[in-house]
C-alpha cells in the first residue's frame, strides 16, 4: 500500500496545490509534507521539491514560490480565471430552465476549477423566479440530443406539448409526431429554441426545446439546407418578438432619444437612424404579431409606428379590441 501511495504522490501534490493555493495563498514544503501525510503518503522535503519542478517542467501547473518565513509554493494561473468562473456561475444561476438540483451540481463542478479561497467568492446570490422542478427540467439533455442530431446530420421526430390552465402538460395536436431537420439552437428570452426545417410545411420554423418530448433520431439525412442557408440567425432573433411568428414587414418607427439604447439592443448597433430634435426615426424588419404590438405599447407612447399603414391599423385595432373587451367586462 505504501508503494501504491508513492505512485499517487505527484498527483496528490498537484491536487493540493490547485485546491489550497492561489496567487495570494501559499503552502510551504513542510505544510505540503503534512498534507500528503494525511493521505498516507510519506514524502521527504527533497522529493517534494523534485515533484514540484517536474510539474513546472511538464507545463501542467504554473507554480511560483517565495522565499522567507511566510514563503512557499502557489499556483499562479489556471485554465479559468476567477472572474470567468463568476460569469459562468451567474449564467447558470440565471437560467430558468435549470432546476435547483442541476444548478447546485453545475456550480459545484465549476467551483472545483478554482481554489478553496476562490470557491467562497463563487457563492453568489442570483434569485430566479419560478425555477422548474426536477421532473420538468430536462432541457440540458434535450439540447444535448439535438446537438447530437445536428452533428450526425440526421432529422428527428418528437411530440410538442402545451400547458393547460390547470397546469397540466399535454401533447399538442392530439399527440401528433413532428418530423424536422434540426439546423441550429438559439438561447433567446430565457429559453432554448430549435431552428429547424419542418418536413410537413417545408419551411423553417422554431420550437421551444422545453416543450419537446420523446426526441428520436431517424437516421435519415437532414433536409432544408438551402432554405436554412438563407436565414441569418442574428436577424431572425431581432425580427421575431418573444419567438412568436408573424408576417414580416419593413416598419418605420419614431422614437424618443432616451430610448436609443433599447432600440440598438433590440435591432443591433448597425441600425440606421435619422435624427431630429428630441427624437429619431428608423426602419427595421420585424415579424408583426400580437407580441410585437405589446412590445411597442410597453414604451408608453415614446415609440410610434409610422408605416406601413396596415401595421399602423393593426396596432390601432389591437388597442381598440383590448378597450372593447374591458368595456364589456365593466
Amino acid at each position: 500500500m505504501k508503494r501504491e501511495n508513492q505512485k499517487l504522490k505527484i498527483l496528490r501534490l498537484k491536487d493540493i496545490l490547485l485546491r489550497e493555493t492561489d496567487e495570494e495563498h501559499s503552502l510551504s514544503a513542510g505544510q505540503l509534507e503534512e498534507k500528503l501525510g494525511a493521505y498516507g503518503i510519506e514524502a521527504e522535503r527533497k522529493s517534494i521539491y523534485r515533484d514540484i519542478e517536474a510539474l513546472k517542467d511538464s507545463g501542467l501547473l504554473d507554480i511560483g514560490n517565495t522565499e522567507g518565513r511566510n514563503g512557499g509554493f502557489r499556483v499562479l494561473s489556471r485554465d479559468f480565471e476567477l472572474a470567468e468562473l463568476k460569469i459562468l456561475v451567474d449564467a447558470v444561476q440565471s437560467s430558468r430552465f435549470i432546476s435547483n438540483k442541476q444548478c447546485k451540481s453545475l456550480i459545484k463542478k465549476l467551483s472545483s476549477l478554482t481554489s478553496v479561497y476562490g470557491e467562497k467568492q463563487l457563492s453568489r446570490s442570483v434569485y430566479v423566479y419560478d425555477r422548474p422542478d426536477e421532473r420538468s427540467s430536462n432541457v440540458l439533455y434535450l439540447t444535448d440530443a439535438l446537438h447530437g442530431a445536428i452533428s450526425e446530420n440526421t432529422s428527428v421526430t418528437f411530440r410538442y406539448t402545451e400547458t393547460t390552465p390547470s397546469k397540466q402538460i399535454v401533447p399538442k395536436h392530439g399527440g401528433a409526431i413532428y418530423t424536422v431537420s434540426p439546423w441550429a439552437l438559439i438561447w433567446r428570452e430565457e429559453n432554448y429554441y430549435l431552428v429547424a426545417y419542418d418536413h410537413a410545411t417545408q419551411s423553417i420554423r422554431h420550437y421551444r426545446v422545453d416543450r419537446m418530448e420523446n426526441i428520436r433520431r431517424t437516421g435519415d439525412p437532414r433536409l432544408g439546407k438551402e432554405e436554412f442557408s438563407k436565414v441569418s440567425l442574428a436577424s431572425y432573433c431581432s425580427t421575431v418578438f418573444e419567438m412568436f411568428r408573424g408576417e414580416e414587414y419593413n416598419v418605420r418607427f419614431r422614437c424618443e432619444n432616451r430610448l436609443a439604447g433599447a432600440m440598438f439592443d433590440r435591432f443591433g448597433k448597425e441600425l440606421v437612424i435619422k435624427e431630429y430634435d428630441g427624437y429619431f426615426e428608423f426602419y427595421a424588419r420585424v415579424e408583426v404579431s400580437v407580441r410585437f404590438y405589446g412590445w411597442v405599447f410597453g414604451f408608453d407612447g415614446a415609440l410610434e409606428i409610422l408605416s406601413p399603414e396596415e401595421v399602423v391599423q393593426g396596432y390601432r385595432g389591437q388597442i381598440l379590441r383590448a378597450l372593447g373587451e374591458m368595456e364589456k367586462k365593466n
